[in-house]
């Protein structure tokens, strides 16, 4: 019976079946977040929180966003310029489609509530993590900036007073071999100290058609160290020095031809048959995404380096708690991608910046009976200098070097009070000022010299010094009804914001191109339940919402004034309604069976959207999809748990769906993503005190292939896939 389950159709019912059989009752452990700034059980925060425990992220095979983004509902992720690389995500359909490193995500993360304001500083691989919390919906008041979407919360393991430590060694496919490990305890009476630590590698899953080498390669290591210091006894600070060092062969471009071999539009079923050409006579005939088709004048490569410390001084005495947050974060990347894959000549596109960061955060709390409060400001100040550049320097057909400031303010305000034994009310305020001061250097670099079509014209090298500055206020109001039965009811409207910027990437190197870009607001109205039952085995939440998206951000085709260019760059496109549905299930339904489902719904539709084709002629889009945002998504896991030779095995089996979506906001029919299905399969063993552990895991067992995001350009469409399948086995040992 065990094998027979193990079938797509019947998987969910022979796992139930094996677990049928009478055991004594488990019950669903308790799960704390901060998802107010304080810590509560999930089940009392008025809002819709997705929580992850530690160990079900090591039980889920978790290490990147991507994989968190696959447990939740209606949230997605993608990676625009391959795995490793500048993250794209989106929740509720509220995302972004950009891919330049200045580019701000209305999907904010925080690891140990610090803010991780550049792009590239969160691709990094996670470790040694204590939960991980996602907050859907504009997060304004408590969390400030640029999360009209939600936001991310990582939080890592503290050091304790007792002595802790373990090992975890993984071998699988592609030669991966990775290790992670960390230690702590006390140091003395009044200190305690952990060690974290992280190394993975694989040689990748991608195989270069022309030359044989191999992409889609990770190299990477991590480390953190905290210490934990009691002051006196009523103050406590917390040290945390962390750093990365990434030095990956990234996911390259599947190439696809979007024209005949005379150079017109080719038919869909042609372009996908692969029987295309792009504009410089390419087309690549295999259809297997891990087969791809590099220049031969260059190697891809990404090199991303992070580092960063923080110090979180908390001070409490009876019902008042006041919380300093000061930290500091520097990214520093370099990527070199050679996508036009047909070109015999040198084109790789080379994207590097350094970005430093800094962040300032005083609250103080008030938790007095049946009412609590919280006053707060917040700094945040970044530096970003970066390059991009097409060509080597002795046939560079584009640069632009760019130097940008930010410097933001904000003061908040949030209270809570219980009006009766059933009834209580919330209401949150932030004022935030901010601006933005760059400097442009853009050297188009004369014509492009291409014996093929489209020969594109030269322009003037030029100076661009600007600002863009924004004064912004957010709100939230909530109801909530505890009925006595542990049910929560709950009301809310908010209020937020995602400030404006700066392009700071173009390709024709003209002012106009780099224009800069307004602010983008939401409301959002959201309804829920929140309900434990069958005595603390049965947990379900349920969420209904309706966004009103005003002025969003997206990168869209745009005809420049005068000469009659059309560029693609990040604008306001218009505006949009989003309308959805998340639901939640956790059940224990005995001691050796238990099981979670999610469940996300979404219906986008932009309004005032226009958008401009090749020829210069106007489209109207309303009524158009937002980009990663599909109609339905699905998740789960069900895992069978059996006393063996002195502990416990388990058989876990997860899955993860999505319908179609697009990745552009024009919603052609060919820029579609999505529409899959994917199993993971882990088998375990554990000893009985605990100490040992090994796992055997299969992930994406049918070995599914789908388009993850992709592009359009000159001719050719290039696409990105998801990983291929990939098996592996892990030993751990914890002490």
């Amino acid at each position: 019976m065990l094998r027979a389950s193990l079938t797509h159709s019947g998987l969910c019912l022979g796992l139930l079946l094996l677990s049928s059989a009478p055991q004594a009752a488990g019950v669903i452990e308790e799960v704390v977040v901060v998802a107010q700034k304080r810590e509560q059980n999930i089940q009392d925060v008025s809002a819709s929180v997705t929580a992850i425990r530690g160990d079900q992220f090591k039980a889920l095979g978790m290490d990147d966003v991507a994989a968190v983004t696959s447990h939740t509902p209606n949230f997605n992720h993608t990676a625009p310029a391959g795995e490793g690389t500048t993250p794209g995500l989106s929740i509720r359909g509220v995302g972004i489609n950009a891919f330049t490193d200045t580019a701000e995500s209305p999907v904010a993360m925080y690891v140990d509530e610090v803010l991780l304001g550049t792009l590239p500083g969160q691709a990094s691989l996670l470790f040694d993590v204590e939960r991980v919390e996602v907050l859907r919906g504009p997060q304004g008041t408590l969390y400030g900036r640029n999360n009209t979407a939600g936001l991310i919360h990582f939080v890592t393991r503290k050091p304790s007073a007792e002595f802790e430590a373990y090992g975890e060694a993984t071998i699988g496919s592609y030669d991966r071999i990775k290790f992670e490990g960390a230690a702590g305890g006390s140091l003395s009476d009044r200190v305690r100290g952990r060690a974290s630590f992280l190394h993975d590698e694989n040689d990748g899953h991608q195989v270069d058609q022309i030359r044989g080498g191999r992409s889609a390669a990770v190299n990477v290591e991590a480390y953190r160290l905290q210490l934990d210091i009691d002051l006196n006894p009523a103050t406590v600070l917390l040290l945390n020095l962390h750093g990365a060092n990434a030095n990956n062969v990234p996911t390259v471009y599947k190439h696809r031809g979007l024209l005949t071999a005379a150079g017109d539009d080719c038919q869909l079923d042609a372009i996908r048959a692969r029987q295309c050409f792009d504009a410089f006579g390419f087309r690549d005939e295999n259809p297997n995404p891990n087969r791809v088709t590099l220049d031969p004048n260059f190697d891809v490569d990404l090199d991303n380096r992070t580092f960063g410390t923080s110090a979180k001084l908390t001070w409490e005495r009876g019902a008042w708690r006041l919380v300093s947050i000061t930290a500091f974060e520097n990214v520093d990347k370099t990527h070199t991608e050679a996508s036009f894959a047909g070109i015999d000549l040198p084109n790789a596109s080379t994207l590097s910046i350094d970005a430093g960061q800094v962040t300032q955060e005083v609250r103080l709390h008030n938790n007095g009976q049946g009412t609590h409060w919280l006053l707060g400001f917040y700094y945040y100040g970044d530096n970003k200098e970066g390059l991009h550049s097409v060509g080597p320097p002795e046939f560079t057909s584009f640069s632009n070097a760019y130097d940008q400031d930010t410097n933001a303010f904000a003061l908040f305000a949030h209270w809570e009070h219980s009006i009766s034994d059933w009834l209580s009310a919330e209401a949150g305020l932030r004022f935030t000022s901010e601006r933005k001061d760059i400097s442009n250097s853009v050297d188009p670099g004369g014509e492009f010299n291409w014996d093929s079509p489209p020969n594109m014209p030269a322009f003037p090298s030029f100076m661009l010094d600007d600002h863009f500055a924004s004064d912004n206020l957010s709100w939230d109001l909530g109801l909530n009804w505890q009925t006595g039965d542990n049910t929560l009811l709950f009301l809310n409207v908010a209020k937020g914001f995602k400030s404006g910027g700066f392009n700071t990437s173009g390709f024709l190197g003209t002012p106009e191109e780099l224009a800069p870009y307004d602010s983008e607001r939401i409301t959002l109205y959201e309804a829920g339940l929140k309900t434990t039952k069958m005595d603390g085995r049965l947990r379900l939440n349920l969420t209904a919402f309706y966004n009103d998206y005003e002025d969003f951000q997206a990168f869209t085709p745009d005809l420049l004034p005068g000469g009659g260019n059309v560029v693609t760059r990040l604008a306001n496109a218009g505006s949009a309604e989003v309308w959805g549905f998340e639901a939640e299930l956790v059940a224990a339904p005995t001691a050796y069976f238990e099981m979670g489902l999610g469940l996300g719904h979404l219906r986008t539709e932009t309004a005032n959207f226009m958008t401009v084709g090749l020829d210069g002629s106007v489209t109207d889009l309303s009524g158009s999809e937002l980009v990663l945002a599909p109609d339905l998504s699905a998740n789960g896991v069900f895992r069978l748990m059996q006393p063996m030779h002195s502990g416990e095995g388990s058989l876990q089996v997860d899955f993860n769906y999505s319908d179609e979506y697009f990745f552009s906001p024009a919603n052609q029919l060919l820029d579609v993503g999505g529409d899959y299905l994917v199993w993971n399969l882990r088998a375990a063993w554990a000893s009985g005190d605990g100490r040992y552990r090994v796992a055997i895991f299969v992930r994406n067992l049918g070995d599914k292939n789908y388009i993850a995001d992709g592009f359009d350009f000159l001719g050719m469409q290039s696409l990105i896939y998801n990983r291929p399948r990939t098996a592996g086995i892990s030993l751990a040992m914890t002490y």
